[in-house]
């Protein structure tokens, strides 16, 4: 395939694909090679934006379960996971630990657990989804991204008039120039019709001119498309491509109201030869000439004879006939050639003087342009007998061939009788755009007489200058006859097959060398609309017409599906960042605001204070301040804050967990005994004959004035040792 595009540019940056919208259309293409940060930048993004929000849901969880209320002690710790785990995964093995912990403590630790275990787990998984989910703001299917591309020229190749091959033959270069490389284009889009159609692991580059591939229908078994007559066999095939889109098969970047359609439907039979060939005859020096060009001319020889089939008059070599093919050829060669060869020739419905020939009655259409295609097979040999009404071959031929040890073999082949055969093509075009009043669309038609028919539809200044540009494409690459004449034989699928004798093609070949056909025209159609602004290849030197100012939007609104660069919604990109941002904002504002306006309306005053007493300073300032240790008074060693003893002591056993309200006889314990009684170790203050603090009922002493002990709420006492300003517990 060709490669040229893979040297044209991109544009890289924000631009608006208005296939969807200028919302959703919005899009952002990069290199490849930087899209991978962008999309790892997405994914971290979630990440942090995830542990934000699992803060504002341990916030108020924290909210709702906050209560001066007595609660056992799992319902406490619960409350300080709430406010220190900032991460769902930690948050989550603490709740696990939580229900292990109070498993003999309390009723039912695990159901108690349960609710906020599965809400961590859901939060962990659903945010490791959204970051995988990030990477869909790349729009890329199949490893291509829809771009637009920057060509080195913007334009059509001008295509050299006779007028400058009659004024010097020097200036027949740039005619040879403009049809050499359109020949190219259609050798390029034969071969991409037969990988594409095929879905074959070559067809990579079936989206390298368009954003998307044409697909068409073929019917067979339609009735005759000309006087019934002239079907040689009562069968017939129809070929529809179904609407074209400017937009999504062209490529061309415009809002809806600026997009048109276009259709082309083809019906095609194998066309008689009985009654319309001349069979073998001299033409006794016949001169061919077209009128325009006298220095352009066949004379045929004496003694070459000639087929003719007379199907209207040619104009352009100024015969009665419609084709004719010679018996001068050489009849051997050692070198390989071709055994099918492709000719043809088209009449344009309403214009008859630009017309390569005039249809007789029988297949003259009046709502259809005609194309006649001339399949030669000559000194074609088949193994065994072709029914095929096109590549037909019943004509036996027997000869001697000698084998292995001087043995012989009598060998028979088949041949056509005639080395021509005809298809014969009705073509209907159309053409459609949106109105205030829905789709319209101009009837099936010739191609002159539906561009014709189209500007009464199609309205807007963009509409106006696409049709333009679309004329030109259509008009060089639009129908069989034009195929034909450009690649001959090349297009033909049965010259894949070799040039040996071959095996009897199948009874509908033909349809396959059509439906290949018709592909080709629909892949050659997105080629040349590309080379407007993709330009024409390298080493080619076009001579290119310039945009004239109000088509220069063109030159930077043609579409195509590339590897080499990636797309991304700019939509899908905001929505994350700008959602991800808000999340964040609100996790570091709701702990504040939401304090403040409690405190400020006296509305359970006890869950801010509660917030800011389980806070890791809050808690660590309480742990020190028990030992004696102020930390802004300087210098601290760990060695005072655990009391002088950093041995680590033997875990409780049951028994000494059920005598934990003992009476105090002996010194409190430290910091780093409470550590150890809390994490499941046994008392140190009961080895040593010391109390046990209590760690379920939720009191604790306070001496009276009287000397008698009172039980005060823990929890007062420590929301008052955290806020000084707080209301005092009464005696």
């Amino acid at each position: 395939m060709s490669s040229d595009f893979d040297v044209v540019p991109a544009y890289t940056g924000v631009w608006t694909n208005w296939n969807y919208g200028p919302v959703k259309g919005a899009t952002l293409t990069i290199p490849t090679g930087n899209a991978s940060f962008l999309v790892a930048f997405l994914a971290v993004f979630v990440g942090i934006v995830g542990g934000h929000f699992w803060s504002i849901l341990c916030y108020v969880l924290f909210q709702i379960n906050s209560t001066t209320k007595p609660r056992d002690g799992q319902h406490h710790q619960h409350q300080a996971i709430f406010r220190n785990y900032h991460t769902d995964v930690s948050a989550l093995g603490e709740f696990l630990n939580s229900a292990w912990y109070w498993r003999r403590k309390v009723r039912l630790p695990a159901l108690a657990a349960l609710p906020w275990t599965l809400l961590a787990l859901a939060h962990a998984l659903a945010f490791i989804i959204a970051g995988v989910l990030s990477a869909r703001v790349s729009l890329v299917i199949s490893g291509e991204s829809e771009v637009l591309v920057m060509g080195p020229t913007c334009g059509f190749w001008e295509n050299p008039s006779t007028s400058d091959i009659n004024a010097s033959r020097s200036t027949m270069q740039p005619r040879v120039d403009y049809f050499s490389n359109l020949v190219q284009d259609f050798s390029v889009a034969s071969t991409m019709a037969t990988l594409c159609s095929n879905k074959s692991s070559g067809a990579g580059d079936c989206n390298s001119y368009a954003p998307k591939q044409i697909e068409w229908s073929m019917t067979p078994n339609v009735s005759c498309p000309f006087a019934p007559e002239m079907c040689a066999s009562n069968k017939a095939v129809r070929f529809d491509s179904g609407l074209i889109s400017s937009d999504t098969h062209l490529g061309i970047n415009t809002p809806e109201a600026d997009r048109f359609s276009y259709r082309s439907v083809i019906e095609c039979a194998p066309i008689t030869r009985d009654g319309f060939m001349q069979d073998w005859h001299d033409m006794n020096g016949t001169i061919l000439t077209t009128p325009d060009i006298t220095d352009h001319m066949i004379i045929t020889e004496p003694g070459e004879e000639y087929l003719e089939f007379f199907y209207g008059p040619n104009y352009w070599v100024g015969l009665n006939s419609t084709f004719i093919f010679s018996s001068s050829g050489p009849s051997f060669t050692m070198w390989s050639n071709q055994k099918f060869s492709l000719g043809g020739v088209h009449s344009i419905l309403g214009f008859p003087e630009a017309s390569p020939f005039s249809p007789i009655p029988e297949l003259n259409r009046t709502d259809a342009d005609v194309n006649l295609l001339f399949l030669g097979q000559d000194q074609m040999r088949y193994s065994g007998p072709v029914d095929d009404p096109w590549f037909e071959a019943h004509e036996p031929f027997t000869q001697t061939l000698k084998i292995e040890f001087d043995a012989r073999e009598e060998v028979t082949t088949y041949h056509s009788k005639y080395p021509i055969s005809v298809v014969g093509c009705a073509c209907q075009y159309q053409y459609c755009g949106r109105t205030m009043n829905g789709t319209v669309c101009t009837p099936l038609t010739g191609l002159d007489a539906s561009l014709q028919k189209s500007v009464a539809i199609l309205k807007s200044p963009k509409q106006k200058e696409i049709l333009r540009r679309w004329a030109e494409v259509v008009g060089s690459v639009g129908d069989m006859s034009r195929l034909a004449s450009a690649l001959v034989g090349n297009v033909l699928l049965a010259n894949q097959f070799g040039t040996i004798e071959l095996h009897p093609l199948p009874n509908d070949h033909w349809i396959q060398e059509l439906n290949h056909m018709f592909g080709t025209i629909m892949t050659a159609l997105q080629i040349r609309n590309y080379r407007y602004v993709g330009g024409y290849g390298a080493g080619s030197m076009p001579k290119v017409t310039p945009p004239w100012d109000n088509q220069t939007w063109m030159c930077h609104s043609q579409k195509v599906r590339r590897s080499d660069y990636q797309s991304f919604s700019v939509l899908g990109i905001g929505i994350i960042i700008g959602l991800g941002v808000f999340i964040i904002l609100v996790d570091l504002a709701l702990s504040s605001v939401v304090g403040s306006i409690q405190r400020r309306f006296r509305k359970r005053e006890h869950a801010p204070l509660e917030w800011d007493l389980l806070k890791t300073k809050t808690l660590q300032r309480l742990a020190y301040s028990g030992q004696g240790v102020e930390m802004q008074s300087g210098l601290t060693s760990i060695q005072s804050v655990l009391g002088g003893s950093t041995t680590a002591a033997p875990y409780p056993t049951q028994g000494s967990l059920r005598r934990q309200n003992t009476p105090p006889t002996s010194k409190p314990p430290t910091v780093s005994e409470l550590a150890r009684s809390e994490s499941g170790g046994s008392s140190p203050a009961r080895d040593r004959g010391g109390p046990v603090l209590p760690q379920q009922t939720g009191q604790r002493e306070n001496p009276t004035a009287n000397g008698t002990m009172q039980q005060i709420p823990a929890g007062d006492q420590l929301l008052a040792s955290a806020n000084p300003h707080a209301p005092q517990p009464r005696v």
